[in-house]
């Protein structure tokens, strides 16, 4: 059997049903929305893992970015991002997995309550060393945790200063905060519109499905911030790649 090591940097998706409480259970909604998504492929399938909570793993920050859109839509959820290594070879379930980014994850739920738009994005602080099996002391898994930070250049014996780790988090998780924003104002009319202009469209489709005027098609996408949407979601992307990187 091969040993377990901490090699592969993923994101780790942690959300929170907000108000379970008081309302129905959301958890399985959202995972057959997620599994019937044709351009999600976690590295480890999303499922309930406990309660009302939700986790999955992913490979890249697209993929965040999309799931981040199908939870805050529903306006049922609260998101964790985790940045950081995990134990490889990844499991089956994701209950089962082991490592810093799954740390990182929990933090960031955890996080999500006191974000403005129930998003949040945490990884280790710099100079911590994502050594799973030498752990120093007030640390979990080797590395420490917080707020919007990330990662040294996890070269064991370096001194060489943190990179510019840190400000990749905090970067990222300010461009989900506007995006998320933006999604949390769309209303139903404009996810429509949005909806079909990503399945390629054209206005005069949208209007005759929609039953409306082209130009009314027009305004309904620049209330949706359709624009606006497509560049956030690139720049989203963009800055979490930037997370996994060294």
């Amino acid at each position: 059997m091969q040993p377990s090591t901490l090699t592969s940097w993923v994101l780790v998706v942690t959300a929170d049903q907000r108000g379970s409480r008081r309302g129905p259970d959301a958890v399985p909604a959202a995972l057959d929305r997620l599994a019937a998504s044709p351009s999600l492929a976690p590295l480890v399938e999303f499922e309930r893992t406990v309660g009302d909570e939700i986790q999955g793993v992913l490979a890249d920050g697209r993929s965040v970015v999309e799931v981040v859109e199908h939870l805050l839509r529903s306006g049922s959820w609260r998101v964790g991002v985790g940045v950081g290594a995990v134990q490889t070879p990844l499991p089956v379930s994701t209950r089962a997995g082991r490592g810093p980014a799954f740390i990182a994850a929990r933090e960031a739920v955890e996080a999500s309550r006191r974000s403005p738009v129930h998003v949040a994005v945490r990884g280790p602080r710099p100079g911590a060393r994502d050594s799973w099996n030498e752990p120093g002391p007030g640390v979990v898994g080797g590395a420490t945790y917080g707020p919007a930070q990330d990662r040294s250049d996890g070269v064991a014996g370096s001194d060489a200063e943190p990179t510019s780790g840190l400000d990749r988090v905090e970067l990222a998780e300010s461009a989900l905060w506007l995006l998320a924003g933006l999604f949390q104002r769309r209303t139903g009319e404009g996810w429509d519109v949005v909806e079909g202009r990503d399945r390629g469209e054209s206005g005069r489709s949208l209007a005759g499905r929609l039953g409306i005027s082209p130009s009314a098609v027009s305004q309904r996408l620049r209330r949706a911030g359709y624009d606006e949407g497509v560049r956030g979601i690139g720049l989203c992307a963009t800055l979490l790649d930037e997370c996994l990187r060294p």
